[in-house]
């Protein structure tokens, strides 16, 4: 992966790079390094970055498609996307709505969120 030196603006992100560029600059220092690290040894997070190296989405250009279904079941419940908000602790530090906005963008989009232990919301206020 390309290191990127230029500054990010959010119309620009069109990568986790990116993403991560912009995030870097806006967000103070403490903040940043909680997100962008992990757990413990970083284990998980090198793991999960080695395999995602190992996966080449190749996109189908000009290819019609009439209909398209993301939908999927998750311990019997239906999902309209795919994908799970995992639980990220202190969410308060990143945005003011924190959990609140996480689990209400989660329905918006048809999926789950997954309250961290550690919350800046009381359970109650976490819904979507």
């Amino acid at each position: 992966m390309k290191s990127a030196t230029y500054a990010v603006r959010s119309p620009y992100v069109v990568n986790i790079e990116d993403l991560r560029l912009l995030a870097r600059r806006r967000l103070p220092r403490a903040v940043f390094d909680y997100l962008d690290g992990g757990a413990e040894g970083e284990l998980t997070l090198s793991e999960n970055v080695r395999v995602f190296r190992e996966v080449t989405f190749r996109p189908r250009n000009a290819v019609a498609t009439e209909a398209y279904n993301l939908k999927t079941r998750v311990l019997g419940e239906e999902l309209s996307f795919p994908a799970l908000l995992a639980p990220v602790g202190y969410s308060r530090l990143m945005h003011p709505g924190g959990e609140v906005a996480a689990a209400r963008a989660a329905g918006d989009a048809g999926t789950v969120y997954i309250l961290s232990t550690i919350s800046g919301h009381k359970l109650e206020n976490v819904k979507a």
